[in-house]
């Protein structure tokens, strides 16, 4: 049920005065449900249409009782309307149910059209589009808001969001975060003294995922994965607790328009072998292997360039690149390594890259060398 879309729709209008671009405390005067047809006919399964239904109720109430309550001693619903739509307060917020992006066991997850106005008007300004979920274990809804809780902590190279009460149990990671930060750098600027280093300090948001936390930013959704934002120069960390090293060698390279193949197995090349966070490299190679050995399928698809380079080999195409990408570094050396991404590979596609590392490293057939390949060498880059 992944992905269904909803004919029907959901539309929340949310009034704000007309303040325009003041700094005035908005009251909220009404939550008006516009449209909200066929629900039955597209969930038909009486428990599917009991749940999503109790969802959307659960957003109608979050928005009405919560969000952008009446709270006249407070600017609360001025800053959610202002983070919503980019930092200026509209008169007008909807937002318009699409379709359910996911069906699990323990959440639902909604697509959502965002629309805003700053008069009278009826036209309706297109702002974007987010991703509402609902835990439906804890019943909460899980909506895009920085949350007050938060603080700042400033390093030379860093700005960490994190929450108050949490700072000094992250202190150790955020410190570490730094330290290889500014270390990297310094290391890829001795080798290629032309690096071009990111033009803006980094910002990484500690968060859980929830929405007590920062869990969205900027119209991304964060249930259970860490990401790096180019646009914004922003880590979101949902699961790494400050110290991720995978998402932040995608900020040092973020100068460089790398295709995924090479910009995905640098990162986890670099971090010394973190691609999954939370598993361990060399034990997912040990699977790749063993299912290469009793899945002739599994093995064709992983020697189809076009099927190693989709989404659904993401792990095996992460480690394969960053694994050619070591055995590449050994080969001709540290500078000329660099030398060759930052001259040679950088504006190459993914299927030419895989095929450079390929015929430079004598390797015919991927699954061939995954398989021949001890996975202790993981050992050796977590190491390096």
């Amino acid at each position: 049920m992944k992905k269904l879309l909803l004919k029907a729709c959901l539309v929340l209008m949310v009034y704000l005065p007309d303040v325009g671009w003041s700094q005035e405390t908005p009251t909220v005067t009404s939550v008006e449900i516009l449209d909200m047809r066929n629900l039955q006919g597209l969930f038909p399964e009486a428990k599917t249409f009991q749940r999503v239904s109790e969802s959307m109720a659960l957003i109608r109430h979050f928005f009405q009782k919560e969000l952008f309550a009446v709270k006249p001693d407070s600017s609360f619903a001025n800053e959610a309307a202002a983070v919503i739509v980019g930092g200026v307060t509209p008169r007008n917020l909807v937002f318009e149910i699409m379709g359910v992006e996911s069906y699990l066991a323990d959440s639902i997850l909604f697509s959502v059209n965002v629309y805003y106005q700053f008069s009278k008007s009826p036209l309706k300004l297109f702002q974007g589009f987010v991703k509402i979920g609902v835990d439906t274990k804890t019943r909460r809804v899980i909506f895009p808001l920085y949350n007050r809780d938060y603080v700042s902590v400033s390093y030379p190279n860093i700005i960490f969001y994190v929450r108050e009460a949490e700072r000094a149990a992250y202190l150790c990671n955020m410190e570490r975060s730094e330290r290889f930060l500014s270390g990297m750098l310094r290391n890829i600027s001795s080798q290629y003294p032309v690096f071009i280093r990111p033009s803006k300090k980094l910002r990484y948001i500690i968060g859980d995922g929830y929405f007590k936390g920062l869990e969205y930013y900027n119209f991304y959704n964060y249930f259970i994965t860490s990401r790096f934002i180019k646009d914004d120069y922003t880590i979101i960390d949902v699961i790494a607790a400050g110290y991720y090293r995978h998402e932040l060698i995608h900020y040092i390279l973020s100068g460089y328009p790398f295709n995924n193949f090479l910009n995905e197995g640098l990162a986890t090349l670099l971090s010394g072998g973190e691609a999954r966070q939370g598993n361990s490299v060399e034990a997912d190679w040990k699977t790749f292997q063993a299912q290469i050995a009793a899945d002739k399928v599994y093995a064709n698809a992983l020697d189809n360039a076009d099927s190693l380079l989709t989404g659904w080999y993401k792990p095996e195409m992460y480690s394969v690149s960053a694994l050619l990408l070591y055995r590449y570094k050994k080969k001709v050396g540290v500078t000329e390594f660099y030398k060759t991404l930052f001259e040679k590979l950088l504006l190459t596609s993914e299927v030419e890259s895989l095929q450079f590392l390929k015929t430079a490293l004598g390797i015919k057939q991927i699954s061939g060398w995954m398989k021949s390949t001890d996975a202790a060498v993981w050992q050796k880059i977590s190491s390096e």
